[in-house]
């Protein structure tokens, strides 16, 4: 109950912080680094007070380490199995068919944190933590 009303307090903060700072991924050197960048914006905006921009990096290069780990560098298939499950694996990560239209499938923060997510905010972790691991993922669009 508190966690909301300081929310309601701090929503215009969030609100005019993120439309000063929004801009800002746009005059990054990779498309990599602007889309990681414009997501951590609006998983910090999504997640109000619990959150900053930078947890999205920090989760995101815990990711990579865990699959390093696992031997996932430069080999996106196991990438893959690593993320979404394989061969006899768990997924960490899948498609959230309970809430599809859920806002919350936007914030990759809440989505790594809860393991389910839209068809975009999974593809956007696969490709931003295989970057880390040397693999060239990109999306396409289809259909």
């Amino acid at each position: 109950e508190q966690g909301l009303l300081l929310s309601e307090i701090l929503a215009p903060v969030w609100r005019e912080e993120l439309e000063e700072t929004w801009l800002a991924w746009r005059w990054l050197s990779s498309p990599a680094a602007q889309l990681e960048e414009a997501l951590s914006q609006v998983s910090a905006f999504l997640s109000g007070w619990r959150a900053r921009g930078e947890m999205l990096t920090q989760k995101l290069d815990f990711i990579a380490a865990e699959a390093a780990k696992d031997g996932c560098e430069g080999d996106a298939r196991r990438m893959v199995e690593f993320l979404f499950g394989g061969r006899g694996q768990d997924a960490r990560l899948r498609g959230n068919s309970r809430d599809y239209y859920a806002a919350n499938n936007s914030n990759l923060l809440w989505v790594i944190a809860s393991g389910v997510g839209n068809p975009i905010s999974l593809c956007a972790i696969f490709m931003l933590t295989g970057r880390r691991l040397g693999l060239e993922i990109q999306g396409c669009n289809f259909p």
